[in-house]
């Protein structure tokens, strides 16, 4: 039997490809829309303004410097480029702000994804200053101490109506990535939380998702109210101001739910290359459920256990064998790292197991016989998941050369990174051991490849092996 691996799969630039140079992220078809992302990295100083370069109208929502606001090359991971800082003079008017209401784009709209780095570097005015504001949607931080502070989002108001985080932050003079989910038809309407920093993966905060309670506020006349960053804007009064930088400000419609999208969104502000992270393929997942090598097939949305079952001496290896579609890259692209990512759950009786990953070369025909299990592969890393290390925890492989050699030898149009997770059971010890991996679709444990690809300065030799 053979699954076949033909279909067509869109992994392009959410905010198109003009912006590849702005570090945004690629994510599949039919995921939520970049509609604004400022980078401030328009110049390394001064006060020009902030391009906007999502999808909504090129030009109409940059962003203008008020008052002392200014920018800092302090970035996240010393990317280059530059922030917002907005602690010039401790001007209560500093704010960088829209020309423009944010209508239609931002209104009218059931889902909002709002992400940011933010970096607290003095105290004065730190409780109630906003990260974002725009009269229906607000975002600010609780508290005095930077070490540990509190979010509150605003929903739907005009700062009447609100829910606080219950898991607290640290920004204290280093740099700290969040992802907020605001959800409005939900009655009450709930808000999710993740946050992640330099060199930690985001996850989600607290017990997200909250409900917000309380009736509306007056927000009928939003379409007469711009974005602020860094401030609170409103019938032209200000709320103390954030006193810190501020980065890589995005605005989606649409969730960024699962850890792969928000991924995305947290590496895009700590490089200056282009960042995809690609789910398994919703096709094409096979598993070898009984060790006899005859392998089975699964759907979207489904968590495969990789374990030994068998509580004899006779054990066997499990294996399940997962498929990434590679976007084509641009003109003159070429890859710089790529990362298989995997969740570790082992919520059932028995020891974590080890588990090696291998690398399988794609056939012509994009196929592969379910019942050979035992083709050629080449080794990515043994133990890359170790059964005396934690039960729940991420797990990360350096796939870079398996990717590149698919890159080389894959036609165009139909490349997949095709990946072979092997439990290893060295010991006959009559017991039932256990892991596991969730499909795409399975939540926010999906597993998940992540490419960071880049134009080379002009005159560069490349190779792509």
């Amino acid at each position: 039997m053979k699954i076949r691996r033909n279909m067509t799969l869109s992994v392009g630039l959410v905010g198109g490809l003009m912006s590849f140079m702005l570090g945004i992220a690629s994510l599949q078809a039919q995921e939520p829309t970049l509609r604004l992302h400022y980078t401030f990295d328009e110049a390394t100083s001064g006060n020009t303004d902030a391009l906007s370069t999502g999808s909504l109208t090129a030009g109409k929502y940059n962003g203008e410097f008020n008052a002392d606001a200014t920018r800092t090359t302090d970035t996240p991971g010393d990317r280059g480029g530059a922030a917002l800082d907005m602690t010039v003079n401790g001007n209560t008017d500093n704010r960088v702000e829209t020309p423009e209401a944010l209508t239609p784009g931002l209104d009218n709209i059931t889902e909002q994804t709002i992400t940011w780095w933010m970096k607290v570097t003095e105290t004065n005015g730190l409780n109630n200053s906003r990260i974002v504001s725009r009269i229906r949607d607000q975002v600010a931080v609780m508290g005095t101490d930077p070490s540990d502070l509190t979010l509150r989002i605003f929903v739907n108001t005009d700062a009447s109506r609100s829910v606080d985080a219950d898991a607290t932050i640290d920004a204290s003079n280093k740099w700290v990535f969040c992802s907020a989910y605001i959800y409005y038809p939900s009655n009450p309407d709930s808000v999710s939380v993740f946050v992640g920093d330099e060199t930690t993966r985001a996850s989600k905060l607290g017990t997200a998702p909250w409900q917000v309670t309380g009736s509306n506020g007056a927000d009928s006349d939003t379409s007469s109210w711009a974005l602020a960053i860094g401030n609170y804007l409103t019938h032209g009064t200000f709320k103390p101001v954030f006193p810190g930088y501020l980065d890589d400000v995005r605005f989606y419609e649409g969730r960024l739910k699962d850890v792969y999208q928000v991924e995305a969104a947290r590496l895009g502000g700590l490089t200056d290359g282009r960042v995809t992270t690609i789910p398994d393929s919703v096709e094409g997942r096979v598993y070898d459920t009984d060790g006899d090598g005859d392998g089975d097939e699964t759907g979207a949305g489904v968590y495969v256990r990789v374990r030994d079952t068998t509580g004899t001496d006779n054990d066997y290896v499990e294996r399940v064998i997962v498929f990434f579609p590679l976007p084509d890259l641009l003109d003159g692209e070429v890859l710089d790292s790529a990362t298989f990512n995997y969740h570790r759950y082992n919520a059932v009786q028995g020891d974590p197991v080890d588990i090696d990953l291998y690398h399988l070369q794609d056939e012509n025909d994009n196929s592969y016989e379910l019942d050979d299990f035992n083709q050629a592969a080449t080794l990515v890393t043994s133990s890359f998941v170790d059964k005396g290390g934690p039960v729940e925890k991420w797990f990360d492989a350096d796939a870079t050369a398996a990717v590149r050699s698919d890159y080389a030898n894959d036609p165009a149009g139909s490349r997949y990174a095709c990946f072979r997770l092997q439990l290893t059971d060295e010991t006959n010890d009559n017991d039932s051991e256990n892991d596991g991996y969730y499909f795409s679709g399975s939540g926010e444990f999906t597993g998940y490849l992540t490419l960071v690809t880049r134009r080379p300065p002009q005159g560069t030799v490349i190779s792509v092996r």
